[in-house]
């Protein structure tokens, strides 16, 4: 699995509200074995769009068709940043997979 991926918030109508760089093509790997589990930090900054349909989550994109959707926080979550400043964009950003 690569050590990291392109983050996007997502909320459930599947609108992407902040979207990540994508990783690079020489991104390390690791390997995860079935039923285990690996966490991440995502960072979330300035969301001044339209309200988002819930629930907001997280997608992880590898860059060769395959991703990851993580699960919400609970089916009702609309949670996002603040608006800082509406004339900036919104910025994610992921710190690699680690074994849980």
């Amino acid at each position: 699995m690569p050590a990291v991926a392109q983050p996007i918030l997502v909320d459930g109508s599947g609108r992407g509200l902040a979207v990540g760089v994508k990783a690079g093509s020489e991104v390390p790997t690791f390997d995860l074995t079935p039923g285990a589990r690996a966490e991440r930090l995502v960072q979330v900054s300035n969301y001044c769009g339209p309200d988002p349909v819930a629930p907001v989550s997280v997608s992880f994109e590898f860059g060769d068709g395959r991703g990851i959707d993580a699960e919400p926080r609970s089916s009702d979550d609309v949670t996002v940043p603040p608006c800082n400043g509406p004339g900036q964009p919104s910025e994610i950003t992921m710190h690699p997979w680690s074994p849980a």
